[in-house]
């Protein structure tokens, strides 16, 4: 996520540079977008600022991420701009979550589930 921010950030600034008008969301749209992204996470559908159509945030993400391609390269973290591909059309930790809630029954079981896998990484 580091890697698209930072490619954003960049390429923005850059068509700022170059005079680019950057065009502004109504704040109702920007607010509407978090809620769903924050409800559904990656299975959310977010309304597109500029044609008002409901895209998959998979489908915003794998936009993005072909547009900033050459900046990445200029940048360095290709590698880790395209694994953010990977996370926007994966399942997301919410959903694991809900399958080992709803698998054991016991949101203490979901803890130490989780709490057990983040030892085991820090351990490796």
């Amino acid at each position: 996520l580091a890697a698209l921010v930072q490619c954003l950030v960049k390429a923005l600034s850059d068509e700022i540079d170059h005079g680019t008008y950057q065009h502004d969301c109504h704040p109702m749209m920007v607010r509407l977008n978090k809620w769903r992204a924050c409800r559904y996470g990656v299975g959310a559908e977010l309304i597109d600022p500029l044609s008002f159509e409901s895209r998959s945030v998979a489908s915003i993400v794998g936009s993005l991420v072909a547009a900033l391609r050459p900046v990445a390269d200029e940048l360095g973290c290709s590698a880790w701009l395209e694994r953010v591909l990977a996370m926007a059309q994966g399942e997301s930790w919410a959903d694991r979550q809900l399958e080992v809630l709803e698998a054991s029954g016991s949101p203490t079981q979901v803890v130490k589930h989780f709490s057990q896998l983040s030892r085991l990484a820090a351990a490796s």
